[in-house]
């Protein structure tokens, strides 16, 4: 399979690196969502097998390519595949997510999309797959963390400028572990 990372620069939301295995879909998709006037530029192609464990190393180039363009990260490729595979319907994933979250503004679309993806299970194959991918991440993140450190954590955490994405990869943990930690659902202390 081949994995096209990319630049998309003068936004009119914001700018970013991506990675993509559907360029022409993309390149279509970001002209649409980003702007006609949005720049899109191949920087480089990645072959290898449709694996998380490679989507990892595809990510993790998206990042240092965010990274040295100055961009912010978002989420993760690993994540983004892991998701979309869950759903069974990329599309569908983003929209019911923007759903979910408010992103759409109008009842009658959010109980449109409600409706369209109820009875939509992913297959035992995928369920086997996602199983294997995503054994253990946020337990095994969590207790490699000892309490002092999470004291450290929330006293580091600046928002905006020393972010949870940040403080996760300084500590090597799951982003989901620092969050945890930051609004205080995990690691607090008992009693007085």
């Amino acid at each position: 399979m081949i994995y096209y990372l990319y630049r998309l620069e003068n936004s009119l939301k914001f700018d970013k690196c991506g990675v993509t295995i559907n360029w022409n879909i993309r390149f279509k998709d970001n002209k649409r969502t980003h702007g006609n006037q949005c720049v899109i530029t191949e920087l480089e192609t990645m072959e290898g097998p449709n694996t998380p464990e490679f989507w990892q190393v595809v990510g993790d180039k998206e990042w240092e390519l965010a990274n040295q363009y100055g961009y912010p990260r978002g989420i993760h490729y690993r994540d983004t595949r892991i998701h979309s595979l869950l759903s069974n319907t990329p599309a569908a994933c983003v929209k019911m997510s923007a759903a979910a979250t408010g992103r759409v503004k109008s009842e009658e679309t959010r109980r449109k999309l409600s409706i369209a993806n109820k009875g939509r299970v992913p297959s035992k194959e995928t369920r086997r797959k996602l199983s294997i991918a995503l054994k253990g991440t946020t337990r095994k993140a969590l207790r490699s963390l000892t309490f002092e450190i999470a004291e450290e954590i929330r006293a580091k955490y600046i928002p905006r400028k020393y972010t949870i994405q940040t403080l996760a990869d300084e500590y090597g943990v799951a982003h989901r572990a620092i969050f945890q930690i930051i609004k205080n659902i995990t690691y607090i202390k008992k009693g007085n």
